[in-house]
């Protein structure tokens, strides 16, 4: 219970958060988020008696003192549906409940059953509905009854949208992600939509939309009232992985430039394998349509130790983006670079040869259907599913088409407890005269493949010990990420993991000293991780299960970094 209310007993490491410094309203709001957890756990009689703050005899520190009454605990009953409108078949949403008979009474399901079943009526074109939950209380068997109405909503319309709060921000930047229009019949899954859209540019600390009673009883206006942020960013960043070795990061970023809603971004990084200046500029709504465009341009350098070369990059791109429905999106790029490979000394024939400079021009375009549900430090649920498919040849030095799919599915099992199950699938083919170049190809190991080191398997150079890539990559993992005890303040969280794929198929014959398997990969391990407020920590314990003679292999790895 301790964990579940937002007063903390006084702790040294507590010097960075005020939770442990008495506030009367803080207090109040704790007795309602006790309420609120005592009535998904099932207590549908639960009654905080009382919460009171005495202060200790040295006049020093209060003692906080909750009384509850946690009465019987229920389970659901029968569980039904029913509709009162005409051309509405409850059973057709019968799927879209949550509760189940015999479990545990929840207070949380039954509201997510009423959203979901309001947002797919809505979806469908029906408006003006509403969705009532019927319950029956029996203290008997101790069990809830609940039957989900369908009845007809009050007909209700959008008078007026108001804004308030936005003293930077542009009118029309807050107004095309409101995804109700004046005139429109009244939506509450449009406007729970609109919210989110709001919250998602990132510009506002608070966004509420609230109604009020219109010029006539069937008229409403919706108040959109904002708090504003800072969105100026100058940030400087460290750390150290063992991927990556020491790192160093400084930024200038304005995320809503003029109030447009623009973003520019200059950007210095710096680590034991890469150095990178990077400017970006996007406008999200270009030519006043719903169409992203900006550009990139860049200066890149990184070392691939493994394959023993450097990769030095210089370029532009030019991209945009849109939404094809609420949920799908599209986004094309072209790329022009200059792109150099600098051989290491005693680096293999295959890789000497591929020495110099050659002209990359690109075509991307990608497809995302994004359907997870994110809170500020992860994933907690729902599903993605992306295509992406890049093509070189229109000038310049390579002919090349690569195409990638990948896709993951998030399932929150229990409070905290978030099952992830990842996979992808990558594959490069010439359709010029010349193989892939090394530069191109798929690799894995590191933070992509963990239990391997940074390209630690897939066709190598046996003589020269070098991963010369592949041209053909798939890899799937499953991960499960949950709490270990400690409390929920502290960010401490720990994972188990498994992985299973490979990198194969390099394009390179008449070597004896290449070798390419093609076998499958496995590892698994576990892991920990804490958002403490020095930046986020990470530390994997991994080991290869199937692996080649030739592949290196890595049982640690760990990262730490801050922004500040």
């Amino acid at each position: 219970l301790r964990e579940v209310i937002q007063t903390r007993e006084s702790r040294w490491w507590r010097f960075f958060t005020t939770a442990d410094t008495y506030d009367g309203d803080r207090l109040s709001f704790d007795r309602e988020l006790l309420r609120r957890f005592y009535l998904e756990e099932g207590f549908a009689d639960f009654t905080v008696v009382s919460a009171a703050a005495e202060l200790t005899p040295d006049r020093s520190a209060f003692v906080i003192t909750f009384v509850v009454n946690e009465g019987a605990r229920y389970r659901f009953g029968a569980i039904d549906i029913a509709s009162e409108l005409p051309g509405v078949e409850a059973e057709d949403y019968r799927d879209y409940i949550v509760t189940e008979e015999g479990d545990w009474y929840d207070s949380r399901q039954v509201e997510e059953t009423i959203l979901d079943v309001t947002e797919e009526i809505g979806a469908r074109g029906v408006s003006f509905v509403a969705v009532e939950p019927q319950v029956t209380r029996s203290r008997e068997d101790l069990s809830i009854a609940v039957t989900y109405r369908i009845v007809e909503g009050p007909r209700v319309y959008v008078e007026r949208i108001d804004i308030t709060g936005n003293s930077r921000t542009l009118d029309r930047v807050i107004r095309r992600n409101v995804r109700i229009a004046e005139g429109d019949a009244f939506n509450a899954a449009k406007i729970r939509r609109s919210r989110t859209l709001i919250q998602n540019l990132r510009f506002f600390s608070r966004v509420d939309i609230n109604e009020s009673p219109g010029d006539s009883p069937d008229r409403i206006i919706l108040n959109i009232d904002v708090e504003e942020e800072s969105t100026g960013e100058l940030t400087f960043g460290g750390g150290y992985s063992s991927s990556e070795g020491p790192s160093g990061q400084v930024s200038i970023r304005e995320r809503n430039l003029l109030g447009r809603g623009q973003d520019l971004l200059l950007r210095f990084s710096l680590s034991g394998r890469s150095q990178n200046i990077d400017l970006s500029f996007t406008e999200p709504y270009f030519l006043n349509r719903d169409f992203a465009a900006g550009f990139d341009i860049f200066n890149r350098s990184r070392e691939y130790r493994n394959s023993a070369f450097d990769r030095e990059e210089l370029g532009f791109s030019l991209r945009g983006g849109y939404q094809l429905s609420e949920y799908l999106r599209h986004s094309i790029a072209y790329t022009l670079e200059n792109q150099e490979v600098v051989p290491y000394a005693g680096a293999s024939r295959t890789i000497r040869e591929q020495a110099g400079k050659a002209l990359l021009s690109q075509i991307d375009q990608s497809f995302l259907y994004d359907r997870r549900e994110t809170t500020p430090t992860s994933t907690i649920g729902g599903y993605f599913a992306r295509y992406s498919l890049g093509v070189t040849g229109l000038i310049g030095d390579r002919e090349w088409v690569r195409q990638t799919v990948s896709g993951g599915y998030y399932l929150q099992m229990w409070d905290d407890w978030i099952l992830s199950a990842l996979a992808e699938i990558g594959h490069i083919f010439s359709y010029g005269d010349d193989s892939i170049r090394i530069a191109d190809r798929f690799f894995l190991g590191g933070n992509s493949f963990r239990g391997f080191e940074i390209a630690g398997m897939g066709p190598r150079d046996v003589r020269s010990d070098t991963a010369l890539g592949g041209n053909m990559l798939y890899k799937g993992t499953v991960e499960m990420e949950f709490p270990i005890g400690l409390p929920n303040e502290l960010g401490i969280k720990g994972r188990v993991f498994s992985i299973a794929g490979t990198v194969r198929d390099v394009d390179v014959s008449g070597d004896d000293d290449i070798v390419d398997s093609g076998a499958m990969r496995a590892s698994a391990g576990f892991g920990v991780s804490w958002g403490s407020p020095f930046g986020p920590i990470r530390i994997d314990f991994a080991r290869a299960l199937l692996k080649e003679p030739y592949d290196e292999t890595e049982a640690l790895s760990f990262g730490f970094g801050t922004i500040f």
